[in-house]
């Protein structure tokens, strides 16, 4: 884990403000989304629809005017071996608009 933080943090992001957003389910949709990947890869889309979508309106755009980009890493263990599926965000702290 150490290494991909390393890798993204060196190499992937770039050198702008971020912001870590954790998304923790109900225990239903964790037991779903352990059976059904699809379903979490669905639930991810939203969430991430959502961010952009708030980012670019915090910006003072609209969704299709502007860009955002972020990294996710589902963790699907808590720090007991539970079944614990929760999604990291690394989000930019704001949007890329063309000029």
């Amino acid at each position: 884990m150490a290494e991909t933080a390393a890798l993204l943090a060196d190499e992937v992001l770039p050198a702008l403000p971020l912001r870590q957003w954790v998304v923790s389910f109900p225990f239903a949709l964790r037991f779903l989304f352990a059976a059904r990947p699809d379903a979490l890869a669905k639930s991810l889309e939203v969430i991430y629809r959502l961010i952009g979508t708030h980012l670019a309106h915090k910006a003072g755009f609209t969704r299709k005017q502007a860009a955002t980009g972020a990294v996710t890493l589902v963790q699907r263990f808590g720090s007991a071996l539970n079944l614990n599926i929760h999604l990291h965000m690394r989000c930019l702290g704001g949007v890329y608009a063309p000029r």
